[in-house]
């Protein structure tokens, strides 16, 4: 039987999580379509929250497109989906995780955003395993997480994800690391690919 433990989310307040100083601080809309997030992708938001890059991010995927809005809280789904505009409803899916798997099937998504989560996972390697096997072939994980080092605020040096766990955890796998970049002071960026260890392109660190 497959085991996965995906994640315990802290309590946050919904508001807070768009709050206009965490727009000042990233564009969701500008770091989606940066990461070549385009029209007729099928997404899935792992850790939606209450929306700020699921929103963009149907935006960016219109009508031909789909993203799924994953979460274990449902109060956050319900701030998500207080939010949907009438045009996207139809865009978004809404859908409550459980604390071991993704409700999704295997290769299902093209694009793969999981922002501020896999910190605070207790098996943070077994959830990127989960990421991956809901993944296309030649698909796109994209993490959002807080840089290796102590900044301004986040968590504990302890608690932070670096570039050593993350090419350990890919260590089986068919992905590769394609690039890991500094998006803020605070905020790393990794871009995944499933399937790029058959190319014969190496991953490689900005």
């Amino acid at each position: 039987m497959r085991e996965t433990v995906m994640y315990t989310k802290t309590t946050y307040y919904p508001e807070n999580l768009i709050s206009p100083a965490r727009y000042k601080e990233i564009s969701p809309r500008g770091t989606l379509l940066s990461l070549g997030i385009d029209s007729g992708d099928i997404c899935a938001d792992i850790g939606c929250g209450n929306g700020f890059f699921t929103l963009p991010m149907a935006d960016i995927v219109g009508p031909s497109g789909l993203v799924y809005a994953v979460d274990i809280e449902t109060d956050m789904l319900d701030s998500l989906k207080k939010r949907i505009r009438n045009e996207q409803s139809r865009i978004i899916i809404p859908m409550k995780s459980t604390s071991s798997a993704i409700p999704l099937s295997e290769h299902s998504i093209t694009k793969e955003f999981l922002s501020m989560v896999l910190h605070e996972a207790d098996h943070p390697d077994r959830l990127l395993n989960e990421c991956l096997r809901i993944l296309a072939k030649r698909g796109s994980l994209f993490i959002l997480e807080w840089a290796y080092r102590e900044t301004a605020h986040g968590p504990d040096i302890e608690k932070r994800i670096s570039l050593e766990n993350i090419n350990q955890w890919l260590a089986g796998t068919t992905a590769s690391l394609v690039s890991s970049t500094a998006i803020t002071a605070s905020h790393m960026l990794y871009h995944i690919e499933k399937g790029g260890k058959d190319d014969s392109s190496a991953a490689q660190n900005r």
